[in-house]
């Protein structure tokens, strides 16, 4: 089992989930095993449009995966949807704290992605009581950049009122 050395983002999960294929048994730990050090000048904190072509290899990978671990990709999406949804949802948010620019390119590619956008046509019932996600999920059904942009920035401007106001 090895690094795939062309790989920019999620190496480390794959390698695990390869790994974790070929174990005869595993043990849960509850602690954190991974420390990030925040660098100003990192790569990690520069303004990115790849944020759901990130989710989607992922979520490409882990559907191929399943069968590794006895479980059918049909099986695994009722499980992984929901999921991929929140990241979905979050990295809108993260993608409209950068310029309009930047976040036209990257929700751009969302709606371009078939898959991805299935996976939130499917997923109607967000497992959060968060009224925002469910906002943020149907304006992104919507196709519409600009209104997205709207929709982001108005949920974090009352998101900020709320905080000040606790």
């Amino acid at each position: 089992i090895t690094f795939n050395e062309k790989q920019r983002r999620g190496g480390d999960r794959d390698f695990v989930i390869r790994f974790l294929a070929e174990c005869k048994t595993a043990f849960y730990l509850p602690e954190a095993g991974y420390f990030y050090r925040y660098v100003k000048t990192s790569i990690v904190n520069r303004p990115r449009t790849d944020h759901f072509d990130n989710i989607y290899t992922a979520y490409r990978f882990k559907i191929e995966m399943a069968p590794m671990f006895n479980v059918t990709s049909e099986e695994l999406k009722v499980s992984l949807d929901p999921t991929i949804v929140k990241q979905i949802i979050s990295r809108t948010f993260s993608s409209a704290e950068y310029d309009f620019s930047h976040f036209s390119i990257s929700m751009k590619s969302l709606f371009d992605n078939e898959d991805l956008m299935g996976v939130i046509r499917r997923t109607d019932k967000i497992k959060s009581g968060n009224h925002a996600h469910k906002v943020v999920r149907q304006v992104i059904l919507k196709r519409n950049v600009s209104v997205c942009w709207v929709a982001i920035k108005a949920l974090a401007f009352a998101n900020r009122l709320v905080r000040k106001f606790k």
